[in-house]
């Protein structure tokens, strides 16, 4: 069950605009998007979407588990958020659009060949200018290779799928800011996959910034 306590403080923290690390760059990106209908594919236990919801966004939090989104419903309500909470197949597409979409931390557990569905049915449920940002841990950091991660990515793998659902794919770069184009992360991790030591290449991954795939997803 949820420990209410550990995601009100997640919700505290946030609103003081104390973001975790990892999340950083995606969460600034959504608060400056001046645009309201917001899905959420992977919520958890709800604390992002609360927050979202209660800085103004028209938030719908959807999840596989039907229990993520009861205990999602049970965190808005107590917030007054106005949150919607919905069980959903990723690679299915709800019968509404969006503005902005997210998920932190769910690709990852999409296996492989489900994954180009997934990107399809998201894009189906944006508006035309809307954005799909994700974050998940990189198929080279070691330290993320747990029995949950069936599928996890890489810059080139979500780039080719992202790009063949019809969406424009960009990086975002560490914490803080969208960078460099594509092609400059696609070759820095062509020279890392050449290194034949899976822990050199995690480290190498990390020291540029690119332990974790981040980017922006957007249907022109």
């Amino acid at each position: 069950m949820l420990d209410m306590n550990n995601e009100e403080k997640h919700i505290a923290n946030y609103l003081k605009g104390k973001y975790p690390n990892k999340v950083r760059s995606l969460f600034n990106a959504i608060l400056k998007n001046k645009k309201e209908r917001t899905l959420e594919v992977g919520c958890g236990f709800g604390s992002s979407a609360v927050f979202f919801a209660l800085k103004g966004k028209k938030v719908t939090a959807t999840d596989l588990s039907e229990t993520n989104v009861k205990q999602t419903q049970i965190l808005s309500d107590r917030h007054n958020a106005g949150v919607t909470c919905l069980p959903l197949d990723a690679t299915k597409p709800l019968n509404e659009k969006f503005d902005i979409a997210y998920s932190f931390d769910m690709f990852e557990h999409l296996p492989y060949e489900l994954q180009g569905d997934h990107l399809k049915a998201m894009y189906e449920m944006l508006e035309h200018g809307g954005t799909f940002y994700i974050r998940a841990p990189h198929l080279y950091n070691v330290r993320q290779h747990i029995s949950e991660h069936i599928g996890l990515p890489t810059y080139r793998s979500i780039s080719e799928l992202g790009t063949k659902a019809g969406f424009k794919v960009q990086p975002f770069f560490g914490h803080t800011s969208c960078t460099a184009p594509m092609p400059l992360y696609l070759s820095i991790e062509k020279a890392i996959e050449n290194i034949s030591t899976p822990e050199t290449r995690y480290q190498m991954l990390k020291k540029v910034g690119m332990a974790n795939v981040v980017v922006k997803l957007s249907k022109q």
